[in-house]
């Protein structure tokens, strides 16, 4: 029994501890980048967008420091929180076990089986236009949206194995890892704690989720996904599931690049065109029937 335990029951207090704590985490992540960036490459932040990918050296120091962002912003206050409010650690973010391997061989035909409609919402989300009145605030999310793409596109650039391996761990292992960790494994469970309502939960978990990207133009179907991993995660009693799925979105999506070169590679566009209807069709059906066994109260562990 930790010092926190005569207040763990507590939900209101459990978010306010849950909010620092996930607050000061991303602080310490911010300044660790900081120190790094400034004592290895001055001024690295501001010549972003100056990078080309024949910069290896910065470009690793830019691998290296989302590494370290995303496991001290996501990893680090997920066990901390689990520390803090349960028992056991392992036990709390429910990663001390798992469902049978019929999960793992059906979520990526899940996933696979979507991707024609969730393309289809990525471009409907991309095409949205603002009102005049607010073309300032569109010039702002677009400017940030390249930015981020560009800082995606540097971050997978490298043409070799070991940059293929390191970049599936900057941007599909520790992401995957970490983000469910906190947002399902930590978030979610508070929220249903204090709203006793899961799918309340899982909405406003993956609202977060897709907020925190700060990727406008991706967020609903970002939002969706995290409706997905929400729901994998209540419906499996595990986090691996989720993890497991967020790691096959964003490898498949690497893998998608390496294999074109392109940064929109041909995939992405399966299901947008108007020959795509028998596809689009054809995955929701398959999608519905993997759905039955993914999202069902008794997971076979």
């Amino acid at each position: 029994m930790n010092m926190f335990s005569a207040k763990s029951k507590d939900v209101y207090y459990q978010l306010v501890i849950t909010i620092l704590v996930i607050v000061s985490c991303f602080a310490f992540s911010q300044l660790v980048s900081l120190f790094i960036s400034e004592t290895f490459s001055p001024g690295l932040f501001h010549r972003i967008g100056e990078l080309k990918p024949d910069n290896k050296f910065e470009i690793n120091i830019i691998k290296i420091l989302q590494l370290l962002s995303s496991s001290l912003t996501f990893i680090l206050p997920s066990i901390i929180l689990a520390y803090l409010f349960g028992n056991k650690i392992l036990s709390y973010l429910k990663i001390n076990r798992t469902p049978g391997i019929l999960y793992y061989i059906i979520i990526p035909v899940f996933m696979f089986a979507i991707m024609p409609a969730l393309n289809l919402i990525i471009m409907w989300n991309e095409s949205i236009v603002l009102p005049s009145a607010l073309k300032s605030l569109e010039h702002s999310l677009k400017a940030m949206e390249e930015s981020s793409r560009n800082m995606t596109m540097l971050v997978i650039s490298g043409k070799s194995t070991g940059d293929f391996i390191f970049s599936l761990i900057v941007v599909a292992v520790i992401p995957a890892i970490g983000e469910e960790l906190l947002f399902r494994g930590v978030i979610q469970q508070q929220l249903n704690q204090t709203f006793k309502n899961i799918h309340l939960a899982v909405f406003l978990s993956s609202f977060i989720f897709s907020a925190i990207h700060f990727q406008f133009y991706g967020f609903i179907p970002r939002l969706l996904l995290g409706m997905i991993f929400g729901y994998m995660f209540y419906y499996s009693k595990s986090l691996w599931p989720a993890i497991f799925a967020h790691f096959f979105n964003n490898a498949g999506a690497l893998i998608a690049f390496t294999v074109s070169g392109s940064q929109n590679p041909e995939i992405n566009n399966f299901g947008t065109n108007s020959g795509d209807i028998i596809y689009l069709m054809l995955g929701l059906v398959v999608a519905y029937f993997c759905s039955k066994i993914l999202f069902r109260k008794e997971a076979a562990f």
